[in-house]
Formats: C-alpha cells, structure tokens, sequence
C-alpha cells in the first residue's frame, strides 16, 4: 500500500502554489487508485508526517510499505514538482523524479506521476 503526503511548497507564502499542490496531491492520490494501486487515507497518513520528519515505521505498522512525498516550487508560469519515493521499512529513497510543467498543464500531471510511480 503506498501513502501520499501531503506536498510541500517550497516558497513559504506562496498561496497559488499551495492550492495547486493540494489539487496536486488529490488528483495523483485519484489518479493512482485508477491503476488499482492501494492508497493509504490522507487523512490518516497525516498523522506520520509532521515538519520534524517522517515516522516510517508507523507507517509500516499501517500496512504503508512505500511513501511518496513531494515539492513544488513555482516559477513564473511555471511549477516544478520534485517527488520521492522511500521504502517505510527501510527509511529508504527507491525512486525520485522532477516535473516541471506550465500551470496550464497541469492537469496532465497526475496520470504521468502515477505512470511512473508504479514503474
């Protein structure tokens, strides 16, 4: 079962990139339930990530072998989204890829990502 976290953005303040990271995170964690690829809830792998870290074994308990998390920054037009990809009972990275793409694309984004998450 794969948990999603909530994206970050790297530019603190910055409410555009905000609301986009979390339609973002909505649409890849939809986007990835289409594949048949079991998504742990949000709202319950909230509860194992925090501005302190990760808790990956919690995670595991929780039957989560894998966690993606995220990084959006935006420039101008433009959003890059850094994502990662760890093991939850090794803490360990397995996967990380970076998309950039103009606002006006990003609705093609959530399929891509789930593409090559599964990979």
């Amino acid at each position: 079962m794969l948990a999603i976290a909530p994206f970050e953005v790297a530019a603190q303040g910055d409410a555009t990139a905000s609301e986009i990271t979390g339609t973002l995170h909505r649409t890849v964690a939809d986007a990835l339930s289409h594949v048949k690829m079991s998504v742990l809830d949000a709202d319950l792998t909230k509860q194992f990530v925090s501005d302190k870290g990760t808790n990956f074994q919690g995670l595991a308990a929780k039957t989560a072998d894998r966690i993606l998390k995220g990084v959006a920054l935006r420039k101008g037009a433009q959003y890059d989204l850094t994502l990662r990809l760890y093991n939850t009972s090794t803490s360990s990275q397995v996967w990380s890829d970076k998309f950039t793409h103009d606002a006006s694309q990003l609705e093609e984004l959530p399929a891509l990502i789930a593409e090559k998450t599964i990979d």
